[in-house]
């Protein structure tokens, strides 16, 4: 059975050996028919690149030429458009007429600054006229003051001698009361009478002159205020015209480095999940009979296709740790924008911002950039077509900061939204179309237009300030959190900010569809006091609340409601704002810096005017404040001298009394000798009367020294003032005459360009026919130069197709060759693992052959062996016994052979192996034998059955050699044959 199954398992093997040889003749016939086709499909494809690379060449130089053409035809049309040539020449009239009419303004000006400045050198001839003459009258006056000082003098000492003389008489007469004494006394009274009166003058004078100084220097007063006051202003005007100036040139060089506006990225999905949401939210406007979107169109529609858009849109913007329920806190590493990104304007940093009180430009500051961010993130995301752009109006940014003046004066406390600040100031604004509210602790939180967020405020300004760099920080915060985790919300926060209830029935682009925006922020409230946290406002009103064209107004607003569209106008809901982040915002910020420098420029001129101006007023102050006090000490020495000369009166009145009455006395007794004393003092108040009118002159002629004084200093103040004018007159006509000469030179400039321009008009009229006739020629020459472009184009196409198809073809056939060729290479494997697999078998069968013959001649032995011993049973048995041990050996060795003829393992080459196998064979069966004549030396003094013991033992674990196993296991089989023969004879020499 063993022999006929191999010899069946061999020619399975052949047959199969044979059907691989042919399989390897059809795939080597196959890879050669491919190879020819791809031979075949190289030239076809270099014939179609040659045709292509023809064909493209023709077509580009043509296209060249048409090019060429084109201009030129362009050059004529240019040559032949009279239109331009005529708008040259009424341009250039229109100039030349403003340009006449600017010289008839400025030849005004510089006649009305020559008037100005004839009249200033008058002015300031009649002041010089008045100057020299009182200067004139001061010296005459102090000449005469100086005369009467010295008669006042010489008239003391006359008065010195006559007293002497009666000093003398007195002496000479004793203690006699004489009629001298008595006019003595009344002339003293009469004097101080005089003195009176002159004291009363004098007083009345000096308070004359005080109150004249007085109001002098009140005037002084009030001008050195004024033009303190002024400089004051001009100063403050000019360091804000300064601090303007570097605040333009900040806010210029952020902008040209890049630094105005944060970044922001948005995924791939951010942006593919919202177009697709606005989309189907559009569709859902457009076939539905909704006019507007409500919050729940958009996330919790009916439609299947918007709700799953509504959760891939969720799911895309949401950060991961709200979609998992967690928290974040502001400023993480989750946002959206650069994280990193901080407000590096000096100006914004150095800008506090009172949220109490904003000015208006930090209302629109604010404002502004807000819009810019919202729209960026709209075009970031490919939906501003869908639901347009932000705007800003004066009553938007107004309508914000309303929301901030009610939770001021309300003192909100609450972090969320204010619905009675929020609807009033809706109401206000004519964007709201129900009644006025009038409930402020309503807490109602049901509005449309604000986003509201809360962000902390720093208590080192009180908790009600903030830089502007902190406030554009929180509002980016702010909307990077409202879009990315609003999830809790709705998305409502994040639907509005993105203007998705822009959207309306019936329009479809940015142009139509629009939104207005104000930010505002106040300081929160607790109890009384400051919380420590910002309500920011920052809202959204699409435009269906303000247009009454749009048929969703009629029911958010009214159609009649005409209270609403008058709101809208007071408030200026409608007055639309240019926002410099997006209208060229470098070259605004140019401007605007240019503009700051000129202001700044006009403000330090002004501020230099009013300095001038009020050293002058201060210098007037002064000289006012010194003659005023000089008159209040005149006043008071004249008051004082009044008082003293009322108190002499009373005295050397009653003296006068008592004088009289003891001259009657002693006239009765010494009549004789007094006659003399009395003409002595007759003679002294003579001179003492002289003296006191000397006096009195000198001092008129020193109150008219000091009236002179003041008179000059006058004069000399109007001809400063007169020459000031006259030097402003002459600069305003140094003006308006080199305007005029400007003027001038600009009219003869461009009646020039105005000749030149007609001149031109002319040459234009004498060319225009020829130029007409080659534009005919041009064109002509063009539209046939495009028909051959055209179809030298149609043949590049043509040709390039059949490049491709020829392209396409090669790669066919290429692919063909690489199939054929792996193929014949799976073929060959095949047939020669089968060839391998064929020659084993083989070689077991003859290695089995062998193995059946050396049995044979074993059981020939043992027939012997049992006819040698037949005498002794004993023998026998052994015998049988190492027959049966021998049996059960070539059992072992057939199973062997019959489990090597199942296995499939393959060499790596069935030639080579072959040729191994015979190279080989012969030197195997010599070494066999060799092995088990060894083999029976080394057993020599062992018995059989331990052998066969030892090694049924150790039969697993034979060293191997490096051949396969198959052949070596086909060698163990014969060898322990060998050996069973070889061990029979040695146990029959043992016995014998």
């Amino acid at each position: 059975m063993a022999n006929d199954s191999t010899q069946e398992n061999i020619d399975d093997q052949t047959a199969k050996v044979a059907h691989d040889k042919n399989d390897v003749a059809q795939a080597q016939q196959n890879l050669q028919e491919t190879q020819n086709q791809l031979s075949q499909a190289i030239n076809t494809a270099n014939q179609a690149q040659q045709a292509f690379d023809t064909a493209d060449a023709a077509a580009k130089a043509q296209s060249d030429n048409v090019e060429k053409l084109t201009d030129q035809v362009k050059n004529d049309e240019i040559a032949t458009d009279k239109a331009s040539v005529v708008k040259k020449v009424d341009q250039a009239k229109e100039t030349v007429d403003q340009d006449k009419k600017n010289v008839a303004n400025a030849t005004q000006a510089n006649d009305n600054a020559k008037s100005s400045q004839s009249k200033a050198i008058q002015n300031q001839q009649a002041a010089g006229k008045a100057l020299s003459s009182a200067k004139a009258n001061e010296s005459s006056a102090k000449q005469k003051a100086d005369t009467a000082a010295k008669n006042v003098e010489q008239q003391a000492q006359t008065v010195k001698d006559k007293q002497k003389n009666v000093d003398n008489l007195n002496q000479s007469l004793g203690k006699l009361t004489t009629q001298s004494d008595v006019d003595t006394a009344q002339q003293t009274v009469d004097t101080d009478k005089l003195d009176v009166q002159k004291a009363q003058s004098a007083k009345d004078t000096a308070l004359a002159n005080q109150q004249g100084a007085q109001e002098t220097l009140d005037k002084a007063e009030t001008d050195a205020a004024h033009t303190a006051a002024a400089q004051k202003t001009a100063d403050a005007t000019y360091q804000a015209a300064v601090n303007s100036t570097n605040d333009a040139n900040a806010k210029l060089k952020e902008a040209e480095n890049g630094n105005s506006l944060p970044t922001m990225v948005f995924s791939q999905d951010e942006i593919k999940t919202t177009q697709e949401f606005v989309k189907l939210l559009k569709e859902f406007l457009d076939k539905g009979d909704h006019d507007t979107l409500s919050s729940t169109d958009v996330y919790d529609n009916d439609d299947p296709n918007i709700k799953a858009a509504y959760k891939n849109w969720v799911n895309a913007m949401t950060y991961a740790p709200y979609m998992a329920g967690g928290t974040i806190s502001l400023g993480t590493e989750f946002h959206k924008y650069d994280s990193n990104w901080k407000d590096t304007s000096t100006a914004d940093q150095n800008e506090l911002v009172d949220l109490l009180n904003m000015t208006q430009a930090e209302k629109e500051e604010v404002t502004f950039f807000t819009s810019a961010i919202l729209n960026n993130i709209r075009k970031q995301l490919g939906i501003d077509n869908e639901v347009g752009l932000a705007r800003i109006s004066t009553g938007s940014i107004d309508m914000a900061d309303e929301i901030s003046k009610i939770a001021i004066k309300n003192k909100w406390k609450y972090l969320g939204h204010y619905g009675y600040a929020v609807t009033k100031a809706a109401y206000d604004h004519g964007v709201y179309g129900g009644t006025e509210p009038t409930d402020p602790t309503s807490r109602s939180s049901y509005q449309s237009y604000e986003s509201a967020g809360f962000i902390p405020i720093g208590y080192q300004y009180g908790y009600t300030k903030i830089t502007m760099a902190e406030f554009k920080e929180q509002i980016v915060e702010t909307i990077d959190l409202m879009l990315h985790t609003d999830n809790d919300q709705h998305m409502g926060h994040a639907v509005a900010l993105l203007g998705f209830y822009n959207m309306t029935k019936g329009l479809d682009n940015s142009n139509s569809i629009y939104d207005y925006v104000g930010v505002s922020m106040n300081p929160g409230f607790y109890k009384d006091h400051y919380s420590g946290y910002g309500y920011l406002h920052i809202i959204n009103v699409p435009e269906y609340y303000i247009d009454p064209q749009i048929p969703a107004y009629k029911w958010v607003i009214g159609a009649n409601n005409t209270d609403a569209v008058t709101r809208r106008a007071a408030t200026k809901m409608t007055e639309q704002l240019t926002n410099p982040y997006e209208n060229d915002y470098v070259n605004t910020l140019r401007q605007k810096a240019a503009k700051a420098l000129t202001s700044q420029n006009a403000a330090k001129t002004a501020l230099d005017n009013a300095i001038s101006q009020n050293n002058a007023a201060q210098k007037a102050l002064t000289e006012a404040k010194s003659k005023n006090d000089i008159a209040k000490t005149a006043l008071s020495n004249a008051e004082q001298s009044l008082s003293q000369s009322q108190s002499r009166l009373v005295k050397d009145t009653a003296t006068l009394n008592q004088v009289m009455a003891q001259y009657q006395a002693d006239m009765q007794r010494e009549a004789s000798r007094v006659k003399a004393l009395d003409q002595a003092k007759q003679d002294l108040r003579a001179a003492q009367d002289s003296l006191a009118e000397l006096q009195a002159a000198a001092q008129n002629a020193q109150n008219n020294l000091s009236a002179a004084q003041n008179a000059t200093q006058k004069a000399q103040n109007d001809f400063d003032n007169a020459d000031k004018a006259l030097k402003s007159a002459n600069n305003l006509l140094a003006e308006t005459t080199a305007s005029l000469n400007t003027a001038k030179q600009k009219l003869s400039t461009d009646t020039e360009a105005l000749t030149a321009a007609q001149l031109d008009l002319q040459e234009f009229d004498a060319n225009l026919p020829a130029n007409l006739e080659k534009l005919a020629k041009d064109r002509s020459a063009l539209t046939a130069a495009k028909d051959l472009l055209s179809k030298l184009q149609s043949a590049a196409d043509s040709a390039k197709q059949n490049l491709g198809t020829a392209k396409s073809a090669l790669s066919s056939a290429q692919n063909a060759v690489t199939a054929a060729e792996q193929k014949l290479a799976t073929a060959e494997k095949q047939l020669n693992d089968d060839q391998t697999k064929l020659d084993t078998l083989i070689q077991a069968l003859a290695d089995l052959k062998q193995a059946k013959k050396e049995l044979d001649d074993a059981q020939a032995a043992l027939t012997n062996a049992e006819k040698a011993a037949a005498e002794s049973d004993q023998a026998l048995l052994d015998a049988k016994a190492n027959q049966a041990a021998m049996q059960k050996v070539y059992d072992a060795v057939m199973a062997k052979v019959q489990a090597i003829q199942a296995k499939n393992a393959l060499l790596n080459s069935v030639k080579e192996q072959q040729a191994k196998l015979r190279a080989t064979a012969g030197s195997n069966m010599e070494s066999m034998h060799e092995s088990l004549a060894n083999v029976s030396s080394t057993v020599s003094n062992t018995t059989a059955a331990g052998f066969v013991a030892k090694n049924a033992v150790n039969s697993g674990s034979l060293p191997q050699t490096g051949n396969t196993s198959e052949h070596t296991a086909s060698l163990l089989g014969l060898g322990l044959l060998g050996m069973f023969a070889g061990l029979l004879g040695l146990r029959k020499k043992q016995e014998d």
